[in-house]
């Protein structure tokens, strides 16, 4: 089927998909099923006279995602595979052998296995290239595909063929698949005596007993402060975030407030339970990757003055989303609501429903965002996201150090460390050595990978742009020039990024040697975002004057 008239057959169902999703189906049911059936008219004259054979399913997947773009990017279509996937995100749960994968350089590997779990206590490790499964060749495959191969019902077993960089011969493991739990809190301890520290990576459905027993053995070892740490965490279930919330707040204090066109989704929720500890002071570390149900607790902490707010600004997603089953176990996600919290304002920063005439999403701009006020009367914004109280000047990753990443030459090399290395690293001595750290800098230097920097990104539009324009020679001499700097600055990429590749390595050799639990052990004291938190609480006239109305 040729492209313009497949786009053609999309441009004729958006208005008709729209049509549905922006008007009440009571009231405009003629309109609802004129335009269905003028669909399916069409779709049934296609599907017998268009002169090449058509995928309805491929194309009917195609114009339900092109509709739901003009919407918001949280309002999606599932199918039954997905509708899978999106339980193991809200439940934690699900049947497999506990490892991580993705695609390498056109193989899937193993990155992580989930300590004490199957494929961690059948030896496969970080590295292996899963090759084969139960006799099916997973060479050339895609990770989705392998993923679904792994996964079962529990008690079943699996033979997984991987092959090992320091083995001679792919080795064959059975195993037995059982039910993995993904921790909503995969770390908490002491950051020294008095500190506190829990990571909260998701809101899914048990969030709060995660966190609720974490405190409590924090508190047996003498915890006074609370350092909890949202950042990177996507958000998850909204019970929850008021769940979490109860732990320190008192009972029937009102979190958050859902509006939607439909009345009864319109929604205060208050806190139910006794609180868990009214008194101990709290630091939430946020950044860019805090968002949803996290931004709520940190932005109910922050109007509530019960936290101070540490990092970065949040993302700034104030919408609700909800699960509405559709047939053949397919699944629609719809945004039924936006969210305030208790100071009465909304953080969501982009607006889908107002857009620029060229159909760009609009960022509210810091003109237009309105003034509100947490209980002492210190002024917060709406409109974008959660400010910390505290701003850090994050070290954002380089387009040095996301390639590094993303082509998986850090991993790569990481997993050779730990393959050539007797024992794992030790937590508390483990630096990485000049001599290793040049070995990393040969290792990439002998890679086939092209680096492609910011700056020759730039470059590349603006020699486009001139010849566009039709002045490319009058510029010729001066665009020579700046590949001359350009390349002169790339030779200097390790120099200039040398302390966070150093970090990255390092933590990626840690994670490989003592999984999950061991990295947060190993960042827990040379992370300068939790230093700070913890020297913050420690200073109780400090941290009690930004929450208070004094420092306005």
């Amino acid at each position: 089927m040729k492209v313009k008239d497949r786009r053609l057959i999309i441009y004729l169902l958006i208005p008709i998909f729209g049509l549905m999703a922006f008007s009440s189906f009571k009231k405009d049911y003629f309109e609802v099923s004129k335009q269905l059936d003028i669909f399916a008219s069409l779709f049934k004259e296609l599907n017998i006279y268009y002169v090449d054979d058509i995928q309805p399913d491929e194309l009917i997947h195609e114009a339900i995602n092109s509709m739901l773009e003009t919407l918001d990017p949280y309002t999606t279509y599932m199918t039954e595979e997905e509708s899978e996937d999106f339980k193991v995100h809200t439940s934690g749960e699900y049947a497999g052998i506990g490892a991580s994968i993705r695609n390498i350089d056109n193989e899937v590997v193993i990155v992580q296995t989930y300590e004490g779990f199957a494929a961690h206590k059948s030896g496969l490790r970080a590295g292996d290239v899963i090759i084969g499964i139960d006799n099916n060749n997973m060479e050339n495959k895609d990770s989705d595909e392998v993923s679904s191969l792994l996964k079962g019902s529990i008690g079943s077993e699996t033979l997984i063929k991987v092959k090992r960089s320091n083995a001679e011969f792919p080795l064959s493991v059975k195993l037995k698949r059982e039910k993995i739990i993904i921790k909503a809190v995969p770390f908490f301890g002491m950051v020294n005596k008095d500190v506190g520290y829990i990571v909260l990576n998701s809101f899914s459905n048990k969030a709060n007993l995660e966190v609720s027993s974490a405190y409590d053995k924090l508190k047996k070892q003498g915890m006074k402060y609370l350092i909890l740490d949202f950042r990177g965490n996507p958000g998850g279930l909204l019970s929850q975030a008021v769940s979490v919330s109860n732990l320190f707040l008192p009972k029937n204090t009102f979190v958050v407030e859902t509006k939607g066109r439909i009345k009864d989704w319109n929604k205060k929720y208050h806190t139910r339970q006794k609180a868990k500890d009214l008194e101990i002071p709290i630091v939430i570390l946020t950044n860019y990757g805090t968002a949803s149900a996290s931004e709520i607790v940190a932005g109910a902490f922050q109007d509530l003055d019960r936290a101070v707010i540490m990092g970065d600004r949040t993302y700034g997603k104030g919408l609700v989303q909800q699960p509405r089953s559709l047939t053949y176990g397919t699944q629609l996600k719809i945004t039924i609501a936006k969210y305030y919290i208790p100071s009465g304002r909304s953080i969501q920063a982009r607006d889908y429903f107002d857009r620029n005439e060229d159909g760009s999403v609009r960022v509210i701009p810091d003109s237009l965002k309105v003034t509100y006020k947490t209980n002492s009367g210190r002024i917060v914004y709406d409109g974008g996201g959660i400010e910390p109280d505290v701003n850090i000047d994050i070290d954002d990753l380089t387009k040095f150090s996301e390639n590094l990443i993303s082509e998986g030459i850090l991993f790569n090399y990481s997993v050779k460390y730990c393959n050539s290395t007797e024992g794992p690293v030790d937590l508390n001595t483990f630096e990485l050595s000049e001599s290793d750290y040049n070995n990393f800098k040969n290792y990439v230097s002998a890679s086939e990978v092209v680096f492609e920097s910011e700056l020759e990104i730039k470059l590349e539009e603006l020699v486009l742009l001139a010849k566009e324009e039709d002045i490319y020679q009058e510029l010729e001499y001066a665009i020579s020039d700046l590949e001359l700097m350009i390349e002169k600055e790339n030779n200097n990429l390790f120099v200039r990024n040398d302390a966070q590749i150093k970090r990255l390595l390092s933590l990626s050799i840690v994670n490989n040697d003592h999984f999950e639990r061991g990295r947060y052990l190993y960042n827990i004291n040379r992370d300068k975002v939790i230093s700070k938190a913890s020297l913050l609480l420690q200073n109780q006239n400090e941290y009690n004057s930004i929450l208070s109305n004094n420092t306005n």
